[in-house]
């Protein structure tokens, strides 16, 4: 069964195992280290309990962290906003995991945040992910060419959004 809850430091060594694979890490931010170390685990989880109500969410699977999720609100004129980012270890893709993780955090947006639109930010090459928000119900809103510069390359970035139509 699939759930999205809080980080416990019990999660330390799952995390580092599903974080700690180039494969993810590739089409995510630079934030996100490779490679991913117990102690960059510490850290992590340390970081996501700093936020009331919880912005990152750990996505697990059968009572083990198998990736994580986070749904941020923006601040200042982009207030009624919340930005998603997710991962999922690479043993757990093509079985809809994500696409259910993006669900329920979706869910757990509309239960905790009085938002008009949810974006989510993705590089071109990642149509995996594309599949995922197209399955919950997000557009493609843009294409930002060029926007990303990783690892030596550019890359176009597609902008998907959500909208909570309660709101608009």
């Amino acid at each position: 069964m699939l759930q999205l809850t809080a980080f416990t430091d019990n999660d330390i060594d799952s995390l580092t195992k599903h974080a700690n694979n180039i494969n993810i890490t590739t089409l995510l931010t630079n934030i996100f280290p490779f490679p991913y170390t117990r102690e960059e685990a510490v850290k992590f989880i340390a970081y996501t309990k700093t936020f009331t109500p919880s912005e990152i969410l750990a996505i697990r699977y059968e009572n083990e962290v198998v990736g994580a999720i986070g749904l941020h609100p923006q601040k200042d004129i982009y207030c009624k906003t919340i930005e998603l980012g997710y991962w999922l270890g690479e043993e757990y893709w093509n079985r809809g995991l994500a696409t259910n993780a993006v669900a329920l955090g979706i869910d757990y947006a509309l239960q905790q945040w009085k938002f008009n639109k949810i974006i989510a930010k993705v590089f071109a090459e990642n149509i995996p992910s594309q599949k995922v928000l197209l399955k919950n119900h997000f557009t493609k809103e843009a294409t930002l060419q060029k926007a990303i510069y990783k690892n030596g390359i550019f890359h176009d970035e597609y902008f998907f959004c959500f909208f909570n139509g309660k709101y608009i």
